[in-house]
């Protein structure tokens, strides 16, 4: 994709065209994005004196300062070689939906966004109806739920580990399903079930995801979905440790943080589970499924 600014004006001289999106010629007081991305940089060097407010982008908005992220790495990098002043890129504010769990620095203005916790039904029907969201009836029959996660770095070390716990989940081809992330495609899964619904899993949590349910991940924003949106608290299972090479880009400090944060909000911070080792992740899945109740329910 193409992040070039075309400044010209188009037409009626009303219009500028910003990677192929026609915007009204007119000054903008804010600018709302989730990330600091280039097409960010691009609307707000078009328009320094807006204010640039961010909004939940997931485990990220939580813990790591995403604008000083974007000034340390290739592309801030590049924005200062080619003299694309960034200070229009800080944060005025942030909204996310937990304000408690929120550790960011970006901003000390931390805002919260419309609880879903209190919403009628009335509004989350009309979020079924904006995202088209149909229910998943496999959640009612798998109580674990395999949230699988893209190996971004091309880590060779990290995608020999994830192929064996692939094949230690092939025992639980009754109790588990997996749900592969939207970035993931021809994800080998053996005799495991797929979620093919791609339904917007926040919508999901909402009813379907219960204090029964066992979340697998290697440490996914999807795991703490029910507890940041919902104040529900299903077993989950990090498996970070298993999978970590030798080395890695991943902020463990950070990591750790954030799952002590939702440890010391969980009523029973021992469904919060680390293991260090196949072994250990094979029998943390074993004494979950024996101790937990056989029917899941929503509380």
């Amino acid at each position: 994709d193409s992040y070039m600014i075309q400044k010209e004006l188009l037409g009626d001289k009303t219009l500028i065209l910003v990677e192929g999106i026609f915007l009204q010629r007119k000054e903008y007081d804010q600018i709302f994005l989730s990330v600091p991305t280039m097409f960010g940089i691009a609307l707000s060097s078009l328009f320094p004196k807006a204010d640039v407010i961010y909004y939940d982008d997931g485990l990220g908005s939580y813990y790591d300062n995403l604008v000083e992220q974007m000034n340390r790495s290739m592309q801030g990098k590049l924005c200062r070689l080619f003299r694309i002043d960034l200070t229009h890129m800080e944060a005025k504010a942030l909204y996310v939906n937990n304000t408690t769990f929120c550790k960011s620095t970006m901003t000390k203005d931390i805002r919260p966004l419309p609880s879903m916790l209190h919403c009628s039904e009335e509004f989350l029907q009309l979020l079924y109806r904006v995202f088209q969201y149909k229910s998943n009836p496999d959640y009612d029959k798998y109580p674990m739920i395999y949230l699988s996660q893209p190996n971004d770095a091309s880590n060779q070390g990290m995608e020999v580990q994830s192929t064996k716990i692939m094949e230690l989940l092939q025992s639980y081809e009754k109790q588990c399903i997996v749900r592969p992330h939207p970035r993931q495609k021809n994800l080998d899964t053996g005799c495991l079930s797929v979620d093919k619904t791609r339904g917007l899993w926040e919508l999901s949590c909402a009813n379907q995801i219960t204090e029964n349910h066992i979340l697998l991940g290697t440490y996914s924003t999807a795991q703490f979905i029910p507890k940041l949106l919902y104040q529900r608290e299903p077993y989950l299972i990090f498996m970070y440790e298993v999978e970590r090479p030798e080395s890695s880009n991943m902020n463990y400090d950070a990591i750790m943080q954030m799952i002590q944060g939702v440890k010391e909000g969980y009523s029973n911070p021992e469904k919060i589970k680390i293991p260090m080792s196949l072994a250990e992740l094979k029998r943390d899945i074993e004494d979950i499924l024996n101790e937990k109740p056989k029917q899941n329910r929503i509380l």
